[in-house]
C-alpha cells in the first residue's frame, strides 16, 4: 500500500533553451531540463520544499505494466502502460498531437514500448541506466547516446563495499573491481 499523507504532489517537466554560462562564456543554447513542484496548483503540499517523491506512481503503473507483459498477460501490460500515457495526454483532453495509446502490441514491441516509456517518463530522473542495466540493453544503448563509448561487463553491477567483504568472507566481489 502507497500512502500519500497530503495527497499527490503536481510535479512539472520544464524543458527550455538556456546559455550556458561557465567559465569558458561559451555562447551555446542547450537544452535546460527543470523538474519541480508546482507551486502554483499545490502551494502548500506537505508544508516543506524539501519533500520530494521516493517512486512515482507513474513508475509503480510501469513496473507492473512490464512484470505483466513477462507474464503473458499483454492486456494488462496495455491497460497500465496507457494509464501513464492518458495522464500525460492530461486526462483525455483533445490535441491533435497528442499520444494514443498503445494496442495490439507484441510481446517483444510491449517491451520495448514500456522501456521508451519509462525513458520519456523519467528523463533526468536518473533512472535510465538502471533500466538499461536490468533489461540488459546497456551494451547496445550506450553506444547509439555517446558514440564511440561502449560499457564493459563490469558496469552492470555496483563493486560490493570492501567493509562488507571484510564481514562475510563468503561474499566475491563483482568482476571488474
Amino acid at each position: 500500500m502507497v500512502v500519500v499523507p497530503f495527497g499527490p504532489l503536481t510535479c512539472v517537466t520544464k524543458v527550455t533553451a538556456r546559455r550556458r554560462s561557465s567559465a569558458s562564456y561559451s555562447t551555446t543554447i542547450r537544452p535546460y531540463i527543470q523538474k519541480y513542484w508546482d507551486r502554483v496548483a499545490e502551494p502548500t503540499a506537505n508544508g516543506t520544499a524539501n519533500d520530494f517523491p521516493v517512486i512515482r506512481y507513474a513508475d509503480v503503473l510501469l513496473i507492473y505494466a512490464e512484470a505483466n507483459n513477462e507474464l503473458g498477460n499483454a492486456g494488462i501490460a496495455h491497460q497500465y502502460i496507457n494509464l501513464v500515457r492518458k495522464r500525460a495526454r492530461f486526462n483525455g483532453t483533445a490535441y491533435t498531437n497528442a499520444v494514443t495509446d498503445y494496442a495490439g502490441l507484441s510481446k517483444e514491441q510491449l517491451r520495448e514500448a514500456i522501456i521508451k516509456e519509462r525513458k520519456l517518463e523519467f528523463v533526468a530522473e536518473g533512472q535510465r541506466w538502471f533500466d538499461l542495466a536490468r533489461t540488459g540493453t546497456l551494451e547496445a544503448k550506450v553506444p547509439q547516446a555517446k558514440p564511440g563509448v561502449t560499457p564493459a561487463a563490469k558496469h552492470y553491477l555496483f563493486p560490493i563495499p570492501q567493509r562488507e567483504i571484510d564481514l562475510n568472507p563468503n561474499l566475491v566481489q563483482n568482476t571488474g573491481y
